[in-house]
């Protein structure tokens, strides 16, 4: 009776490359394993076309019912191509290619995938891919897939590229735009960089020097940029490109700012010995010194140079301007000028009214009595007056009073005069009437005179003071009396001792 057997099934290998595809026959008592109606020893045998194994059973046995005894697989062939390779520029923003070289037989469909790093690009599955920030400093790959119908899929890998670099940002030279000038702002204009959008930063540079702080698209010079060029420099940064910095051309020097201020106004009299005041108004940016010059006539007065200013006699006719000097450390120094003041007046001379001392009496002599005149040095000049008519040639401080004068009152003025003043008078009061005094009778006819007794002529009267004339029971003593003197007549009513 035959033992039923179950053959053991033939193991195919179809492997990538035909040298690596085998069929492996096993070993199995009571079977024989026929390939082509050949019996073939058990072992393992290179595979290729198509091939069909059968199992057959030997003498004494019997395959068991529903037992697999034939086996057939078709190798399929593989394809053959070369490693990719990778070419263009590892950088960001840069477009890498692969390229697969010639696969055979063709037609065959090519795959991609891309690596970074060895591990697989999520959707870089073209034959070029475009490095991304994620990419820098990373080595990228591409493995190639070939596949055909009834060819083996075979997939080759590139070599790997060098490290992925950073891209360069794209931009222009900054261009500065406004008035280099204290005080005045100043715009960095970065232009257009690309890829967008793109980080900008700036710098400013005081004579290529960085100015601290100075880090905003904006910048306003100070006094201390005053006299120097300035530059800015703008530096674009992204993730995944290399940070680029670039500068502008230098400005012009810069300008010192320019004070503001109104024109000066003088205020007061313009009048010798009168204070004038320049007052500047406000000027700005504050704090500012400020100097002032005064003008005669558009001549600068020399030490004129104070805030006030008194007229003196040289100033008489002429008109005034003060000059307003303001200056502040970085800015332009500015000059204003008044209007002109009116033609300053001659001043005016101040003095009391003279007053007369002396006998009021044909033949004395008469004295004018005067208090100082401001300001001074003033000069003084005399005219006597007989009833307030002019005495003519009676222009000193004396005046000798004579026959004509009798019975006349008697006053004096006073003319005081100074270069730039105004010519002033002031005149005394009247003395009392003035005394005729002894005058000899006219000489009679000769007549042999009678004898008279002899009278001797009454003494002239002379007071030391006003005791002696109550002593005397003078008191009081006028202006027209013996013995009537200036000195005893303090307040020169023409009566003393009262």
């Amino acid at each position: 009776m035959q033992s039923p057997i179950a053959p053991p099934a033939v193991v195919f290998v179809d492997a990538v490359g035909t040298a690596n595809d085998t069929y492996t026959i096993p070993a199995m008592a009571g079977v024989d394993y026929l390939v082509g109606g050949k019996v073939v020893p058990a072992g393992t045998y290179p595979g290729t076309g198509t091939v069909t194994v059968t199992a057959k059973a030997q003498t004494d046995y019997g395959l068991a019912p529903g037992a697999p005894a034939s086996w057939t697989v078709t190798f399929k062939d593989s394809l053959a191509g070369a490693a990719p390779r990778i070419t263009g520029i590892a950088k960001v923003g840069y477009t890498l290619t692969a390229n697969p070289g010639i696969w055979s037989p063709a037609p065959v469909t090519l795959r991609y995938q891309w690596y970074r790093a060895g591990i697989a690009i999520v959707g870089a599955t073209a034959a070029t891919y475009r490095p991304t920030n994620t990419d820098a400093g990373a080595t990228l790959t591409v493995r190639v897939i070939a596949s055909k119908t009834g060819y083996t899929t075979v997939g080759k890998p590139s070599a790997a590229t060098a490290a992925v670099a950073k891209d360069s940002l794209a931009g222009a030279a900054p261009r500065i735009t406004g008035t280099a000038k204290v005080g005045y702002t100043l715009t960095a204009n970065p232009g257009i960089w690309s890829p967008a959008p793109v980080t900008l930063r700036y710098q400013w540079y005081r004579a290529g020097i960085a100015i601290v702080g100075a880090t905003a698209a904006t910048y306003r010079p100070t006094n201390t940029d005053a006299g120097a060029t300035l530059t800015v420099r703008v530096i674009a940064s992204k993730t995944g490109y290399t940070t680029v910095g670039k500068p502008s051309a230098a400005t012009a020097a810069v300008a010192k700012d320019s004070l503001a201020g109104a024109t000066p106004r003088i205020t007061g009299t313009a009048k010798v010995g009168y204070t004038l005041t320049a007052n500047p108004g406000t000027w700005s940016p504050s704090p500012v010194t400020l100097r002032y010059q005064w003008y005669r006539a558009g001549i600068a007065i020399v030490g004129a140079t104070a805030a006030t200013y008194r007229p003196t006699n040289a100033d008489a006719g002429a008109t005034l301007t003060v000059r307003v000097i303001a200056s502040k450390t970085g800015y332009t120094t500015v000059g204003k000028s008044s209007a002109a003041t009116a033609a300053v007046a001659k001043g005016s001379l101040a003095g009391a009214a003279p007053w007369i001392t002396g006998v009021f009496e044909v033949g004395y002599t008469l004295t004018t009595g005067v208090d100082p005149w401001s300001p001074s040095p003033v000069t003084l000049r005399y005219q006597w007056y007989r009833s307030k008519v002019a005495v003519v040639g009676a222009t000193n401080a004396t005046y000798t009073l004579t026959a004509a004068d009798a019975g006349a009152t008697i006053t004096v003025k006073v003319i005081a005069s100074r270069t730039g003043y105004t010519t002033a008078g002031a005149t005394s009061p009247a003395t009392s009437k003035i005394a005729s005094g002894y005058v000899p009778p006219a000489p009679a006819p000769y007549e042999p005179p009678a004898p008279a007794p002899y009278e001797p002529p009454a003494p002239v009267a002379y007071y030391a003071n006003c005791d002696a004339v109550r002593a005397a029971g003078a008191a009081p003593l006028y202006a027209s009396q013996p013995g009537y003197r200036g000195a005893l007549d303090r307040d020169r009513d023409g009566i003393a001792c009262e």
